[in-house]
């Protein structure tokens, strides 16, 4: 009888271990499809903020003519006015781009989305930033570093 108990105990003791291993490839799976998850939002975020700028700079009859202007006369032709509204709008882009830029130091933004933005702002924003005195507004190094070593890498001086 003894013997029976103990059978019985060593069937419940694998019973028990096959349940707990079973428990923790659930557990691994609900946290794989959490990161997952939240690589998407991160993803959908960075997209609805881009076209949200977008779509206001368009929308801006203000903004699109002061964009216009710096873009065809420069720098130099902008209003006080205008020069404050283009800074603003800039500031707001800096600091979108720096928030995607730490969701990929966190993992939670692909290499070659983070890659893509980089390439963005050396094409588009890099020189207006530079005479805006904003690079220096960077507040992630490695984000500042990464931005000039691209700026230098295609081919500018």
């Amino acid at each position: 009888m003894k013997e029976k108990l103990q059978e019985y105990a060593f069937v419940a003791e694998i019973i028990s271990a096959i349940a707990i291993v079973a428990s923790l490839i659930f557990v691994g799976m609900q946290i794989q499809q959490s990161n997952r998850l939240s690589e998407m939002q991160a993803y959908e975020a960075r997209a609805s903020s881009i076209a949200d700028q977008s779509r206001s700079a368009a929308l801006s009859l203000l903004m699109a003519e002061t964009v216009v202007k710096y873009r065809n006369i420069g720098i130099a032709s902008l209003s006080d006015t205008e020069l404050y509204r283009l800074e603003r709008w800039q500031n707001a882009n800096m600091k979108d781009m720096q928030a995607s830029y730490y969701r990929f130091q966190q993992g939670y933004l692909d290499s070659t989305i983070k890659d893509l933005m980089i390439g963005d702002i050396v094409r588009t924003s890099y020189k207006l930033w530079s005479e805006l005195g904003m690079l220096e507004r960077l507040e992630i190094p490695e984000m500042r570093e990464e931005i000039e070593n691209a700026f230098l890498d295609a081919g500018n001086p």
